[in-house]
């Protein structure tokens, strides 16, 4: 079965989500970004000191480049209950919407581009 992007999305941004995530503790959800950035191919995945995840798409030509980022961390406590709830017209759950539909995004763009 050949998923659309936006079902990749989706399904990924679950994924991300049920990975605790509260400030100054992501460390699991960046290893899982980290994960996917290899595996999907990309080179010069690295961490900072901070725990901020970095990848680069080489451009072509000469024009400047763009950043596009997502942050880690949420506003939930590492013990929330997690447990998602997906329909046909919604997906709702802790920690969906932030920041993982955001992490997901960045993946999606990849995917289109």
């Amino acid at each position: 079965m050949n998923l659309s992007i936006v079902e990749r999305v989706l399904d990924l941004a679950v994924q991300i989500q049920q990975i605790p995530s509260p400030t100054f503790k992501e460390e699991n959800r960046a290893k899982f970004i980290q994960r996917y950035f290899h595996d999907l191919g990309m080179q010069g995945v690295f961490t900072d000191d901070y725990g901020n995840v970095y990848s680069r798409i080489r451009g072509q030509g000469m024009k400047p480049g763009i950043v596009v980022s997502a942050h880690l961390d949420t506003v939930f406590h590492q013990n929330r209950d997690l447990t998602v709830v997906r329909s046909s017209e919604k997906i709702t759950g802790p920690r969906i919407g932030d920041n993982s539909l955001g992490l997901a995004g960045l993946f999606g763009l990849y995917w289109a581009l």
